[in-house]
Order: C-alpha cells, then sequence, then structure tokens
C-alpha cells in the first residue's frame, strides 16, 4: 500500500495552475489558428506581377531617350560625308599652301587680307567677330598689316570720325593676286590628272558648298585644265 502511493504523483504537482498568458495546454487559444489561412491565399502584392500582361506597355510608347531627335542640334549629328569632305579639303589645302608658305605673311595676317578684300571695307570690330578673336589681338594683327605697307586705317565718311575702317594698299593687292595665281597653278596641275566629267562634278560640288557656307561661288568656271 505505502510503495503505491509514492509511485503516484501529488496532484499539486501534475496540475499547476497556468499564469495569464501562459501557452500551456488548457488555456484559451484564437478561435481560427493560422494554419486555417493557407499561405497561398495570402497575395504578396495587391496587384499580382503575372495579372500585368507585357502586351498592355507597347514598345513604341517608351521613349528610348530622354531628348527626342528632333530637338537634337544638327551640329551634333554626324554626317557621313562630312570626314570625306574634310579629307579632300586637307589635299586641297597642302596641294597650295606652299604658295602662302613663301610669301612672307602668316597665315593669321593672309586671313585678314581675305578677310577685308571679300567685304571691301570693315572696321576692327567687325574684323574680330568675323575671326571669332578678341578686339585687341585682332588690332595686333592689323599693327603688323600696317607696318608692312598691307592694310591702312581711315577715318569714316560719317558722322562719327572716330570710327576707323580697314582697307587694303596696292601693295596687299598686289600681294593677293600673285598668290591666287600660283594656287590656281598648283590646283590645275592637280586637275590634270582628273577626267573631265570628275572635275565637272568636283566644281559643281565645290560652288554649292561656297554658296551653303555663305561665300560667293565663282560663276561661269568651266572644268577643263589643260
Amino acid at each position: 500500500m505505502r510503495s503505491r502511493q509514492g509511485a503516484q504523483a501529488p496532484s499539486s504537482l501534475a496540475e499547476k495552475p497556468s499564469s495569464p498568458g501562459s501557452s500551456t495546454v488548457g488555456s484559451s487559444t484564437p478561435d481560427v489558428p493560422s494554419a486555417e489561412v493557407p499561405l497561398a491565399e495570402v497575395p504578396l502584392a495587391e496587384v499580382p506581377l503575372a495579372e500585368v500582361p507585357l502586351a498592355e506597355v507597347p514598345l513604341a510608347e517608351v521613349p528610348s531617350a530622354e531628348v527626342p531627335l528632333a530637338e537634337v542640334p544638327l551640329a551634333e549629328v554626324p554626317l557621313v560625308d562630312a570626314p570625306l569632305v574634310d579629307a579632300a579639303a586637307q589635299a586641297l589645302v597642302l596641294a597650295v599652301s606652299a604658295a602662302n608658305d613663301n610669301c612672307g605673311v602668316s597665315a593669321a595676317q593672309l586671313r585678314v587680307l581675305a578677310v577685308v578684300s571679300h567685304v571691301g571695307t570693315i572696321n576692327l570690330t567687325q574684323l574680330a567677330e568675323t575671326l571669332h578673336t578678341a578686339p585687341s589681338s585682332a588690332s595686333r594683327l592689323c599693327d603688323r598689316l600696317e607696318a608692312a605697307d598691307l592694310l591702312r586705317r581711315t577715318a569714316a565718311d560719317g558722322r562719327d570720325r572716330r570710327e576707323v575702317w580697314l582697307v587694303l594698299t596696292t601693295s596687299a593687292r598686289r600681294l593677293l593676286d600673285g598668290l591666287a595665281q600660283q594656287r590656281q597653278a598648283m590646283i590645275a596641275a592637280v586637275l590634270r590628272k582628273m577626267p573631265v566629267d570628275q572635275r565637272a562634278a568636283l566644281v559643281e560640288g565645290l560652288q554649292a558648298f561656297s554658296r551653303a557656307a555663305g561665300s560667293p561661288a565663282v560663276a561661269g568656271g568651266t572644268a577643263q585644265a589643260g
């Protein structure tokens, strides 16, 4: 009898009262356990990705760049013909550079003389704008040309006598005419190596280029050389 009673645990040890908030068996549990809501039925987002068809976003409506092509300046769009024209221009410069190199006048000074010859009369401010340089730099070029008797400063005929115009001297015109004859002779030597039809196409293309660049094209020219 005594051993049987010792084998049984006291009822106070087998049934301890549950404290509030404990999760032991016998305590109150939620009416809907979490297992009754399957994970598959819980959407990861309010609009599932699979329900948005790609066809509803046409590729044509998606801009490929922030700036449309029509708004890009033409200078930023290289033309395939530009490298060819540049190479031909370099060949032309090399063909006529020997005449200018031996004239005793720098390339910058020759450009001043060419601008004044083309315009006729021009003041210092207009010359600087045409050369895309500062008026002080243009003035120094004119000082050297005036010292070489190739350029002369004259007062304007209008009301403002303080305005000074630039004109070529007789020596400058003689120099430019001689350089033009030498360049043309060198160009003619190259043109003789070209077929007649290619020479005609070249002259026509150069005249069109001159008009587009704002320079006067030579009228009445002929493609015959030699």
